[in-house]
């Protein structure tokens, strides 16, 4: 099942703008895809549905300096299922509290965020623990878009999925 999804997943995405730019997931990480549920137990970590965590990378890939403005930035995750696309805000702390971060030529930086996936959206739902069949459909169509001032990246690869 782990190689199944993880080859899914491998597919590349399109970067949307600044080629001198590129924005990689090194890693996704997923839990609580396929929970027990217990009626008489509650567990607020567990019945929130599906939480995926992300390790980002942005590098610079040109001969000089980019300034990127996280504090003004917007991060989101995306993705689509069913022919419908979602978007989830996210604030990849500390990151963001950088007014200005200057990036050298050939350098990174580096986001690191989760999110309940599905929570807040028309898939979720509290009386269901299992995920698996959502996830296979959703991971495939999932990356991170990032926006400051001058710049627009999306996601174009992700090096490694975890599933835990």
């Amino acid at each position: 099942m782990k190689y199944i999804l993880t080859l899914l997943i491998l597919g590349s995405f399109v970067q949307i703008a600044n080629a001198q730019l590129s924005f990689k997931i090194e890693e996704l990480s997923l839990s609580n895809y396929n929970i027990e549920l217990k009626e008489n137990i509650i567990n607020e970590d567990l019945t929130s549905g599906p939480y995926v965590y992300f390790k980002c990378i942005i590098t610079n890939n040109s001969e000089d300096t980019v300034i990127l403005r996280p504090s003004n930035s917007i991060t989101n995750i995306v993705f689509s299922y069913k022919k419908k696309s979602y978007k989830i805000e996210v604030e990849p702390l500390p990151f963001v509290d950088n007014e200005k971060l200057q990036l050298s030529p050939k350098k990174t930086a580096a986001l690191d965020f989760g999110s309940n996936l599905l929570l807040g959206t028309d898939i979720f739902n509290y009386k269901k623990g299992n995920y698996i069949e959502e996830m296979l459909a959703i991971l495939p169509t999932t990356g991170v878009i990032y926006k400051d001032n001058n710049i627009k990246l999306r996601t174009d690869e992700i090096k490694n999925v975890e599933l835990r």
